[in-house]
């Protein structure tokens, strides 16, 4: 059988090991932000890398020279007077 001073240098032992654990719990809260933030940053880089920027294509549109109404060039009519092109919609053209 173990003797009782045996039992109590195994008691400072137990004593050592806990305040170890927790010098690391401490340390491991202390960084846990700064990781889980690491992470969450990777994740979305990761995540939009490989997506293709797609841009919505311009339609060139426009505007009636009388009311002012925007269309496309198809919408439109245009007239030529003195070397300048003013565009009419179809109901301002009539």
């Amino acid at each position: 059988m173990p003797s009782a001073e045996h039992d109590e240098g195994l008691g400072n032992e137990r004593a050592k090991d806990a305040t170890m654990a927790d010098s690391w719990l401490h340390t491991a809260f202390a960084y846990a932000p700064w990781l889980i933030f690491a992470l969450i940053v990777l994740v979305a880089y990761l995540a939009t890398r490989s997506h293709e920027k797609v841009a919505a294509p311009t339609v060139q549109t426009y505007s009636c020279a009388a009311c002012g109404r925007r269309g496309r060039r198809e919408q439109m009519v245009q007239v030529a007077h003195e070397g300048a092109v003013s565009w009419y919609c179809a109901r301002c053209a009539d």
